[in-house]
């Protein structure tokens, strides 16, 4: 009889963490990792979107860190072009602002919520199409 309930217990702890597993697979957060190219205002912008609400944005062959945040049908995504700044002239932020190249660092932080829908391979952001690269 312990026997009996030892197995039963077994099966329905193996049902529950296989149907936690297959909804988590389903979420809007797993389902939007990995690599998206679309078209914006005519360039070519490939997002990148990793775990834990952070990735990169490209365009024109340049990469920026972001962090992103999803809200039930919403993403807003944070881009941070700090790092790109200082690789391009190769001093600190604070360098750049003390030499007048740049009067409010905080210019280079870009906020954006849209509106996202994943169908398939397929992301649109605000309407704007982007596909799901391997």
């Amino acid at each position: 009889m312990v026997k009996k309930i030892s197995v039963v217990l077994v099966a329905v702890m193996l049902l529950t963490c296989l149907f936690a597993a297959c909804a988590d697979a389903n979420s809007p957060e797993a389902k939007i990792l990995g690599k998206w190219v679309g078209e914006e205002s005519g360039f070519e912008v490939v997002y990148v979107f990793e775990e834990d609400g952070v990735g990169s944005s490209e365009t024109l062959g340049m990469a920026i860190p972001i962090t992103y945040e999803i809200d039930g049908d919403k993403i807003t995504i944070v881009a941070d072009g700090t790092s790109v700044m200082e690789d391009m002239l190769g001093m600190s932020i604070e360098e750049i602002a003390e030499a007048g190249l740049l009067e409010n660092p905080d210019e280079l932080i870009s906020t954006r919520t849209y509106t996202f829908e994943i169908k398939d391979d397929v992301l649109l952001l605000d309407g704007v199409e982007f596909t799901k690269e391997a």
